[in-house]
């Protein structure tokens, strides 16, 4: 059994999953347990972020940061096997996980990058776990502004013994 700790910064991060360089969008794991993992970023200020279109940052990439959290609190908990993932008596090993769906999610209107000296805080929930799906409730904020939150669905592959 592993312990791993509760705050980690982009090195550590970029085990968990493949995106690497200016797609590995978070700063930060904040926190974490068996059903959220809190995250942060300042990559949305960054004027070369790789999601930018037209030179801007839309809140719906809140999408993105928020799958990537997701993503990172699904590897860590089948690694940390000292307590299963919430809703589920068993994580089973997996090579990747994608997103495969987004729904109900509610914007503000603006960009990302309008918010100078900021930091992107983004909270990815559990509420469904099932055999290769894990369903997340994703949330950004900045300055403790919600400004995109809704459903995400990632899909993982099944490891072969």
């Amino acid at each position: 059994m592993l312990d791993l700790p509760q705050r980690m910064d982009t090195k550590q991060l970029a085990a968990f999953i493949p995106h690497q360089g200016p797609m590995l969008l978070l700063d930060c794991v904040e926190s974490w347990d068996d059903s959220k993992i809190v995250c942060s970023a300042t990559s949305h200020l960054d004027a070369n972020n790789p999601l930018k279109v037209n030179g801007r940052l839309s809140y719906i990439h809140v999408i993105e940061y928020g799958a990537q959290a997701a993503a990172i609190h699904l590897a860590i908990n089948a690694i940390d096997t000292k307590k299963p993932m919430v809703g589920y008596n068993k994580l089973t090993p997996i090579s990747s996980a994608y997103l495969a769906v987004t729904r109900n999610f509610s914007f503000e209107e603006g960009y990302l990058d309008a918010h100078p000296n900021s930091r992107l805080i983004l909270t990815s929930e559990v509420i469904l776990v099932g055999p290769r799906i894990y369903q997340y409730h994703v949330n950004g904020t900045i300055d403790g502004k919600t400004l995109a939150e809704g459903t995400i669905s990632l899909v993982t592959d099944e490891v072969q013994d």
